[in-house]
């Protein structure tokens, strides 16, 4: 993607990273690192060290961003929200519990509340505990409890396996 904007600029997610870039900008950042362009998914070595690396990655981080795409109007706050796909991704996991700071979007890129704003509709939907939620030590919670999370159940099996791996792996 570097060699070639044009060719990037074609490509069906450049305007989410765009967006991020700009959001990014505006809330003083100099740096951004995106998940679905940041790691070379075909190499093994690259993505098994990434899924390794990513709680640590978005715990440290100063922020994360939401880009909820099928969410059409973050003014309601209602029904688009809970229904949401990301809930149902495996990487949500991480990125909904690591980050200090999580701030959701909806498919316009306009901001509609920070994962505090939001976490009493966020525990409604993942049956997550507060305690994880507000940053809790996740290393208290039993294995049974992270994977008895009932958002689980519904992701696809590959999604499903990498979840139940984060669930079971977290650490300090």
């Amino acid at each position: 993607m570097v060699g070639d904007r044009k060719l990037a600029e074609r490509k069906h997610g450049f305007p989410k990273i765009r967006r991020s870039c700009a959001q990014a900008q505006r809330d003083g950042y100099q740096y951004i690192w995106i998940d679905t362009c940041c790691i070379d998914k075909t190499s093994s070595t690259e993505l098994s060290e990434a899924i390794n690396s990513m709680y640590a990655w978005y715990r440290d981080s100063a922020g994360c961003y939401v880009l909820l795409a099928d969410v059409y109007n973050s003014k309601k706050k209602g029904h688009d929200f809970f229904t949401s796909r990301w809930f149902t991704r495996g990487w949500t996991l991480q990125e909904l519990l690591a980050p200090t700071r999580l701030q959701f979007f909806d498919r316009d890129w306009k901001s509609f509340g920070t994962k505090f704003d939001l976490i009493d509709n966020i525990s409604t939907i993942t049956k997550i505990d507060l305690y994880a939620l507000t940053g809790g030590d996740l290393s208290w919670l039993s294995v049974a409890r992270r994977i008895s999370w009932e958002f689980l159940p519904s992701l696809n099996d590959t999604t499903r396996r990498y979840g139940l791996l984060f669930a079971r792996n977290i650490r300090d």
